[in-house]
């Protein structure tokens, strides 16, 4: 049912044996993390029980996209919880879940992989989410919208 075999610890979102994909080993592809208003004025984040303000300051941080995935959440020591890409960083967007999606490499570059995140994940439409558990293709300068404020747009450098 989940990303990893409870019997062997296969990871279900590593391509079948055989049909291994490029995975970039030299930093060609980077994420920006920033806060959107806009994003955040669509979504029910403002009016919901978890009345999140918009951060008065947050500035961008960037991220290289390199190995054989990244994951993107909210560290919790106490769970064992060390996303590569760490949101938890003051101000905190609550709405990211510790372990919210995965960037992982495509033939073309990167996709991005909700990992049945309770608010899901967007990718450049805010209103559809993307499925759970599989691989949503991304292009350079495509937003990928997390939490209530929170969305990481790719490059390609």
């Amino acid at each position: 049912m989940g990303r990893f075999c409870e019997v062997d610890g296969y990871d279900s979102l590593l391509p079948p044996s055989g049909q291994a994909i490029q995975r970039p080993s030299v930093r060609t592809w980077s994420v920006t993390v920033a806060a959107d208003r806009a994003y955040y004025d669509a979504t029910k984040a403002s009016t919901s029980d978890l009345r999140l303000e918009f951060p008065r300051f947050l500035p961008p941080r960037r991220f290289d996209l390199i190995g054989v995935s990244l994951l993107v959440g909210r560290s919790d020591p106490t769970r064992g919880v060390r996303p590569d890409i760490d949101l938890g960083s003051p101000p905190e967007d609550t709405a990211v879940g510790r372990g919210h999606a995965m960037f992982v490499p495509h033939e073309h570059g990167w996709a991005v992989v909700d990992l049945e995140s309770v608010n899901h994940t967007f990718v450049n439409n805010i209103h559809t989410p993307i499925p759970p558990q599989q691989p949503f293709p991304l292009t350079n300068g495509d937003r990928v919208y997390l939490g209530a404020w929170t969305v990481l747009t790719l490059h390609r450098l």
